[in-house]
Protein backbone atom coordinates (compact mmCIF):
# COMPACT_ATOMS: atom_id res chain seq x y z
CA UNK A 1 0.00 0.00 0.00
CA UNK A 2 1.09 3.63 -0.79
CA UNK A 3 2.43 5.96 1.90
CA UNK A 4 0.11 8.54 2.52
CA UNK A 5 1.67 11.90 1.42
CA UNK A 6 -0.84 13.88 3.35
CA UNK A 7 1.25 15.48 6.11
CA UNK A 8 3.51 16.50 2.93
CA UNK A 9 1.50 18.73 1.24
CA UNK A 10 2.26 21.93 3.49
CA UNK A 11 3.33 25.84 1.47
CA UNK A 12 7.07 25.30 2.83
CA UNK A 13 6.95 21.97 1.18
CA UNK A 14 5.75 22.73 -2.22
CA UNK A 15 7.79 26.04 -2.35
CA UNK A 16 11.38 23.72 -1.01
CA UNK A 17 10.16 21.80 -4.28
CA UNK A 18 9.53 24.79 -6.70
CA UNK A 19 13.09 26.39 -5.47
CA UNK A 20 14.74 22.71 -6.00
CA UNK A 21 13.64 22.72 -9.41
CA UNK A 22 14.42 26.49 -10.34
CA UNK A 23 17.73 25.82 -8.94
CA UNK A 24 18.21 22.84 -10.43
CA UNK A 25 17.99 24.25 -14.32
CA UNK A 26 16.13 27.60 -14.21
CA UNK A 27 14.76 27.82 -17.62
CA UNK A 28 15.66 24.65 -18.82
CA UNK A 29 13.19 23.06 -16.26
CA UNK A 30 10.63 24.80 -17.92
CA UNK A 31 9.31 21.89 -19.56
CA UNK A 32 8.88 20.13 -16.21
CA UNK A 33 5.13 19.62 -15.12
CA UNK A 34 4.66 19.96 -11.36
CA UNK A 35 1.66 17.75 -11.72
CA UNK A 36 4.10 14.67 -13.01
CA UNK A 37 6.12 15.55 -9.45
CA UNK A 38 2.91 15.50 -7.46
CA UNK A 39 1.71 12.41 -8.97
CA UNK A 40 4.75 10.12 -8.28
CA UNK A 41 4.20 11.20 -5.21
CA UNK A 42 1.28 9.95 -5.03
CA UNK A 43 -0.72 12.77 -4.01
CA UNK A 44 -4.63 12.74 -4.46
CA UNK A 45 -6.80 15.39 -6.46
CA UNK A 46 -7.13 17.69 -3.84
CA UNK A 47 -3.55 17.16 -2.80
CA UNK A 48 -2.57 18.05 -6.34
CA UNK A 49 -4.70 21.00 -6.74
CA UNK A 50 -3.15 22.33 -3.62
CA UNK A 51 0.65 22.03 -5.28
CA UNK A 52 -0.57 23.40 -8.24
CA UNK A 53 -1.91 26.23 -6.73
CA UNK A 54 1.16 27.09 -4.12
CA UNK A 55 3.77 26.03 -6.83
CA UNK A 56 1.79 28.69 -9.28
CA UNK A 57 2.17 31.32 -7.25
CA UNK A 58 6.05 30.70 -6.18
CA UNK A 59 7.17 30.93 -9.55
CA UNK A 60 5.33 33.79 -10.65
CA UNK A 61 6.81 35.44 -7.77
CA UNK A 62 9.97 34.01 -8.47
CA UNK A 63 10.19 33.83 -11.57
CA UNK A 64 6.97 35.57 -13.59
CA UNK A 65 8.46 33.55 -17.02
CA UNK A 66 8.11 30.01 -15.61
CA UNK A 67 4.63 30.06 -15.79
CA UNK A 68 5.12 28.26 -19.05
CA UNK A 69 5.01 25.20 -16.70
CA UNK A 70 1.17 25.28 -16.83
CA UNK A 71 0.97 26.66 -20.39
CA UNK A 72 -1.23 24.28 -22.36
CA UNK A 73 0.44 25.70 -25.77
CA UNK A 74 3.63 24.92 -24.37
CA UNK A 75 4.28 22.71 -27.23
CA UNK A 76 4.03 24.87 -29.42
CA UNK A 77 7.20 26.71 -27.63
CA UNK A 78 9.94 24.10 -28.34
CA UNK A 79 12.34 26.56 -29.50
CA UNK A 80 11.41 29.42 -27.34
CA UNK A 81 14.42 29.02 -25.90
CA UNK A 82 16.12 30.79 -29.20
CA UNK A 83 14.07 33.76 -28.93
CA UNK A 84 15.81 35.44 -25.57
CA UNK A 85 16.00 38.56 -27.40
CA UNK A 86 12.44 38.32 -29.13
CA UNK A 87 11.50 41.06 -27.40
CA UNK A 88 13.83 43.23 -29.31
CA UNK A 89 12.52 42.10 -32.92
CA UNK A 90 8.60 43.48 -32.10
CA UNK A 91 8.82 44.55 -35.79
CA UNK A 92 11.05 42.10 -37.31
CA UNK A 93 8.26 40.77 -39.74
CA UNK A 94 8.65 44.12 -41.49
CA UNK A 95 12.08 44.19 -41.93
CA UNK A 96 12.35 40.96 -44.17
CA UNK A 97 15.06 41.94 -46.40
CA UNK A 98 16.08 44.80 -44.36
CA UNK A 99 19.73 43.51 -44.34
CA UNK A 100 19.91 44.37 -48.46
CA UNK A 101 18.87 47.94 -47.87
CA UNK A 102 21.50 49.07 -45.09
CA UNK A 103 22.41 52.26 -47.51
CA UNK A 104 19.12 52.43 -48.66
CA UNK A 105 18.36 55.95 -46.83
CA UNK A 106 21.12 57.30 -48.72
CA UNK A 107 19.96 56.31 -52.57
CA UNK A 108 16.07 57.84 -51.71
CA UNK A 109 16.26 59.80 -55.05
CA UNK A 110 18.69 57.78 -56.96
CA UNK A 111 16.78 57.77 -59.38
CA UNK A 112 17.04 61.14 -60.52
CA UNK A 113 20.87 61.84 -60.10
CA UNK A 114 22.43 63.95 -62.31
CA UNK A 115 25.86 63.00 -60.92
CA UNK A 116 27.53 59.38 -61.30
CA UNK A 117 30.85 58.41 -59.95
CA UNK A 118 31.84 62.37 -59.45
CA UNK A 119 30.47 63.39 -63.02
CA UNK A 120 27.71 65.87 -64.15
CA UNK A 121 25.55 64.92 -67.17
CA UNK A 122 23.97 67.93 -68.94
CA UNK A 123 21.69 68.01 -71.86
CA UNK A 124 20.86 70.91 -73.95
CA UNK A 125 18.37 71.44 -76.95
CA UNK A 126 17.50 74.58 -79.27
CA UNK A 127 14.61 74.25 -81.74
CA UNK A 128 14.16 77.72 -83.52
CA UNK A 129 12.43 78.22 -86.60
CA UNK A 130 13.51 79.73 -89.75
CA UNK A 131 12.72 83.52 -89.51
CA UNK A 132 15.57 86.66 -88.82
CA UNK A 133 15.80 87.76 -85.37
CA UNK A 134 16.03 84.54 -83.07
CA UNK A 135 17.69 85.03 -79.51
CA UNK A 136 20.83 83.71 -79.23
CA UNK A 137 20.67 80.77 -76.23
CA UNK A 138 23.35 79.63 -73.71
CA UNK A 139 23.27 75.87 -74.33
CA UNK A 140 26.21 74.65 -71.93
CA UNK A 141 28.36 76.85 -69.26
CA UNK A 142 30.45 74.78 -67.02
CA UNK A 143 33.79 74.44 -66.42
CA UNK A 144 34.44 77.54 -67.86
CA UNK A 145 33.46 76.16 -71.65
CA UNK A 146 30.33 77.93 -72.85
CA UNK A 147 28.47 77.34 -76.07
CA UNK A 148 25.53 79.47 -77.55
CA UNK A 149 23.58 78.95 -80.59
CA UNK A 150 20.38 80.11 -82.46
CA UNK A 151 19.07 79.43 -86.13
CA UNK A 152 19.13 82.00 -88.81
CA UNK A 153 16.65 83.35 -91.30
CA UNK A 154 17.71 80.66 -93.42
CA UNK A 155 17.21 78.09 -91.44
CA UNK A 156 21.09 77.52 -90.65
CA UNK A 157 22.32 76.22 -86.61
CA UNK A 158 24.71 78.98 -85.67
CA UNK A 159 27.07 77.40 -82.89
CA UNK A 160 29.93 79.11 -81.28
CA UNK A 161 32.09 77.92 -78.32
CA UNK A 162 34.42 79.97 -75.80
CA UNK A 163 36.62 79.04 -72.60
CA UNK A 164 39.65 79.76 -71.04
CA UNK A 165 42.57 81.48 -72.78
CA UNK A 166 44.71 78.56 -71.09
CA UNK A 167 42.45 75.57 -71.97
CA UNK A 168 42.79 72.98 -74.80
CA UNK A 169 39.99 72.53 -76.65
CA UNK A 170 39.15 70.15 -79.88
CA UNK A 171 36.27 69.66 -82.23
CA UNK A 172 35.85 66.99 -84.72
CA UNK A 173 32.66 65.68 -86.74
CA UNK A 174 30.66 64.10 -89.33
CA UNK A 175 28.55 66.28 -91.98
CA UNK A 176 29.56 69.15 -91.71
CA UNK A 177 33.85 70.84 -92.09
CA UNK A 178 33.24 74.08 -89.70
CA UNK A 179 32.96 71.76 -86.37
CA UNK A 180 36.44 70.57 -86.47
CA UNK A 181 38.33 72.85 -84.95
CA UNK A 182 41.96 72.78 -82.79
CA UNK A 183 42.09 75.91 -80.28
CA UNK A 184 44.93 76.07 -77.53
CA UNK A 185 43.60 78.80 -75.54
CA UNK A 186 40.28 80.82 -76.33
CA UNK A 187 41.79 83.85 -77.34
CA UNK A 188 37.95 85.11 -78.66
CA UNK A 189 34.67 82.89 -79.13
CA UNK A 190 35.32 80.13 -82.49
CA UNK A 191 32.69 79.73 -84.46
CA UNK A 192 31.74 76.04 -84.70
CA UNK A 193 28.71 76.57 -87.35
CA UNK A 194 28.48 79.94 -89.00
CA UNK A 195 24.74 79.58 -90.19
CA UNK A 196 24.58 81.49 -94.19
CA UNK A 197 22.73 81.23 -97.00
CA UNK A 198 23.46 77.65 -98.42
CA UNK A 199 25.31 75.99 -96.37
CA UNK A 200 22.99 72.79 -95.26
CA UNK A 201 24.37 72.02 -92.06
CA UNK A 202 23.31 68.71 -90.49
CA UNK A 203 25.49 66.24 -88.49
CA UNK A 204 27.00 64.98 -85.17
CA UNK A 205 30.66 65.91 -83.59
CA UNK A 206 32.19 65.73 -79.97
CA UNK A 207 34.17 68.61 -78.53
CA UNK A 208 36.70 67.92 -75.34
CA UNK A 209 37.60 71.01 -73.63
CA UNK A 210 40.46 70.96 -70.34
CA UNK A 211 41.75 73.38 -68.23
CA UNK A 212 45.32 73.23 -66.69
CA UNK A 213 43.42 72.89 -63.33
CA UNK A 214 41.89 69.40 -64.32
CA UNK A 215 38.54 70.29 -65.09
CA UNK A 216 37.59 68.61 -68.35
CA UNK A 217 34.19 68.82 -70.58
CA UNK A 218 33.26 66.07 -72.90
CA UNK A 219 30.61 67.58 -75.59
CA UNK A 220 28.63 65.10 -77.86
CA UNK A 221 26.65 67.13 -79.90
CA UNK A 222 24.40 67.17 -83.73
CA UNK A 223 22.29 69.89 -85.52
CA UNK A 224 20.19 69.85 -88.94
CA UNK A 225 19.18 72.91 -90.72
CA UNK A 226 15.36 74.57 -92.37
CA UNK A 227 13.72 71.13 -92.15
CA UNK A 228 14.55 69.00 -89.13
CA UNK A 229 12.25 67.86 -86.48
CA UNK A 230 10.21 66.23 -89.14
CA UNK A 231 9.80 68.84 -91.75
CA UNK A 232 10.14 71.60 -88.80
CA UNK A 233 10.70 74.52 -90.59
CA UNK A 234 13.79 75.73 -88.80
CA UNK A 235 16.96 74.15 -87.40
CA UNK A 236 17.54 72.44 -83.94
CA UNK A 237 20.96 71.89 -82.15
CA UNK A 238 20.93 69.39 -79.16
CA UNK A 239 23.59 67.02 -77.10
CA UNK A 240 24.93 65.99 -73.55
CA UNK A 241 27.97 67.25 -71.92
CA UNK A 242 30.27 65.37 -68.98
CA UNK A 243 32.22 67.49 -67.14
CA UNK A 244 34.21 66.61 -63.90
Amino acid sequence: MRKSTKGLVTPAFVISLVALILAAGGTSFASVPVAFVAKTLGLNGKQKTQVKSIADKEIKSKAPKLSVLFAKTAGSAASAGSAVTAGSATNATNATNAANAANAANATNAGNANTVGGQTVTHFFLKQPTQAGNPTVTLLNVDGLTLTGSCDSFGEPVLTANGSSEAEFNSFGNGDTDVNKVVDGFSSTVTLLPGGSGRNSEGNATAAYATPGGAVVTVNYGFDYTTSFDEFKGCGIWGTAISS
